[in-house]
Order: structure tokens, then sequence, then C-alpha cells
């Protein structure tokens, strides 16, 4: 009987305020991951839009220059972007359809369109078009076979945020000779 109290009275353990202390800095650490999680969710959601964005940017400047590179008789449309008949009229030179690049409506969203002979489409598709992003510009122009885009941007549907932009875009033509 002696042995047991003896072992009972040499056992090491935590103290009541130890044990306490050590809860308390456990739901202080808790209470820090649940408010950083989403921050940092957040912050992987703007980077990952911002790519989005320069992602549509990049592919449809690279649509544009596919679209056009090969166009005849190009010529800009009066008008200010958005209003019927504004934008760049050419001919097609691999099926010689008369063409359009204008900003048009699809789906109550202002988007560049194209429209070759009698059907019209969005020039990027609303499938590469991710998280709701649109391209737009706010001028149009073409001199001496060099057709110019003022004012790319994506914008994000719903707030008009713009998330990416290039002030200019230069695409040289086919010659008309």
């Amino acid at each position: 009987m002696k042995k047991t109290r003896r072992k009972i009275n040499t056992v090491f353990g935590f103290t009541l305020a130890e044990t306490l202390l050590a809860i308390l800095i456990m739901l202080m650490a808790a209470a820090l991951m649940t408010t950083g999680i989403p921050a940092a969710k957040n912050a992987y959601e703007k980077v990952v839009l911002a790519s989005n964005a320069e992602l549509l940017l990049s592919t449809t400047m690279t649509e544009l220059r596919n679209e056009l590179s090969l166009a005849r008789e190009v010529e800009a449309s009066a008008g200010a972007p958005g209003e019927g008949e504004s934008g760049i009229r050419y001919r097609d030179n691999t099926n010689g359809l008369q063409s359009r690049i204008f900003l048009g409506e699809d789906n109550g969203q202002t988007t560049i369109m194209i429209e070759k002979g009698s059907t019209q489409r969005r020039l990027i598709s609303r499938a590469a078009s991710t998280r709701d992003l649109y391209v737009s510009y706010t001028g149009i122009s073409c001199d001496a076979g060099v057709v110019t885009f003022t004012g790319l941007s994506v914008k994000r549907t719903g707030d008009g945020a713009e998330l990416a932009s290039r002030d200019e875009l230069s695409i040289r033509v086919m010659s008309d000779e």
C-alpha cells in the first residue's frame, strides 16, 4: 500500500491552470485561422480573376489579328462603338465573304462581335469568357492598311469593373493590290 501511495504522489501531470492556458492558446490559434482562411480565399480569387482577364484579353487580340491579317477592302464604318453600323468592314480573303467586326449585344451584354455573311457571333465564345467577363473597345479606325483598336478592355458583367486593358492594338491587313 505504501508503494501505491508513493507512486500516486510521484506521478506528474498538468495543473488546472496549465490545461486552461493550453485550451486558450488553441482557441486563439483557431480564431486566427478562421479569419485568415477567408482572406486568403478572397486574395486567391482576385488573382485568378485578374489572370483570367489577362488571358481573355490576349486571346481576343490573337483572334483579332488572325481575323484581320487576311482581310481585304478594309474600311471603318461610321458611328460610335455600339451604334448599329459602327465597326470595321472587310472582305475575308479565305472565303470571300463580306465581314464586319463591331460592338454588339449578346444576351444583354455589349461585347466584340463578328459578322460573316449573314451570321453573327461573339468573337470569343461564352465558354472562353470565364466568370462573366467580356471584351470591349472605345474606338476603331483604319488608315493605310492598318486597323487600330483603342481602349481594348476586359470588364466584368454586373459592376462593369475593368480588370485588364490595352491602350491600343494595331493590325496590318493584307494589301488590296
